[in-house]
């Protein structure tokens, strides 16, 4: 004759079971989808360094075209030859790279907001070379 209290117990039980999990469910859910935005992540900067132009580096220069073309240098063995001759000082880039922006910059005339963009520098690293 008390069935209404024990319906009301059950029934209660049932939601705090219910409750407990849908909780559990969201938090699976959150975990889940906190693992594919981190993947995200590194899936978008893979691609934005793809896209990216790469500052200039000895792996650039690959032939003596490309030599010739913005160095004015001859061939990739005369511009190896004065590099261990000259190198530079300590900076933000690379000895190399600090050597290929003053054969640009003498060869092409190469803006300084150029040679930045292209090295990924200040104006003002690129003027101190």
């Amino acid at each position: 004759m008390n069935p209404l209290p024990a319906t009301a117990d059950s029934s209660s039980q049932t939601v705090d079971a219910e409750k407990s999990g849908i909780e559990v469910s969201t938090q699976t859910n959150c975990s889940e989808n906190v693992e594919q935005i981190e993947q995200m992540k590194i899936t978008i900067e893979n691609l934005i360094m793809r896209v990216s132009p790469a500052p200039f580096s000895e792996e650039t220069f690959v032939n003596d075209d490309i030599v010739k073309f913005y160095t004015g240098l001859p061939n990739l063995k005369v511009l190896n030859a004065i590099y261990r001759h000259v190198l530079p000082g300590k900076a933000k880039l690379k000895p190399f790279q600090e050597f290929i922006s003053v054969l640009m910059k003498l060869h092409l005339n190469s803006p300084m907001q150029d040679l930045a963009y292209r090295f990924q520098v200040s104006v003002s690293t690129i003027s101190r070379i």
